[in-house]
């Protein structure tokens, strides 16, 4: 079962344990990745991630954040349920799997204290990527491999929003 963040003081909780798949450029649940699946083959390497936070929670009317946001259970990764006419491709075979999240949400915005930006979701998969700096479309040292229609493709950040990722603190 998936762990899940309590909300404290009427602020989003936030969770820790997330990490950067330097094959697919994914976002997953570093705790679960012995059972991931990552679409450049085997689970995902989180080796030279920073440590992120996912807030969970619902957004508010004002909020500059984003919900819809799932755990896939199947490969620990973080997912789109917003344009729920797109089929949402899982590394792992068939469609992302939600039923073990709780509600996640995604921050608009860029680069800031505590914060990467350069965030982006996939118009295949719906998965949630890394889009290195300078990265012009569709390099997959730029975009990551998404796993669309059970082939490897490179992630298309083209229909998305700017994202950003908080770090975890320092101990």
């Amino acid at each position: 079962m998936f762990p899940r963040a309590a909300k404290t003081g009427g602020a989003m909780a936030k969770q820790t344990g997330w990490r950067f798949c330097q094959k697919c450029h994914g976002l997953f649940f570093g705790p679960n990745v012995a059972q991931s699946h990552c679409p450049g083959g085997g689970t995902h390497d989180a080796s030279g991630s920073g440590k992120y936070l996912m807030h969970l929670d619902e957004v508010g009317e004002s909020s500059p954040s984003q919900d819809g946001w799932r755990f896939c259970h199947k490969c620990a990764g973080l997912f789109f349920t917003g344009q729920p006419t797109v089929r949402r491709t899982c590394p792992a075979g068939g469609s992302h799997d939600p039923s073990q999240s709780g509600p996640y949400v995604m921050e608009f915005g860029e680069d800031g204290p505590g914060a990467q930006g350069n965030w982006r979701f996939c118009k295949f998969c719906l998965g949630l990527f890394f889009s290195a700096p300078g990265g012009n479309g569709h390099n997959i040292e730029f975009q990551g491999m998404c796993s669309a229609d059970g082939s490897t493709i490179v992630h298309d950040g083209s229909e998305t929003g700017h994202y950003r990722m908080l770090f975890e603190p320092e101990p």
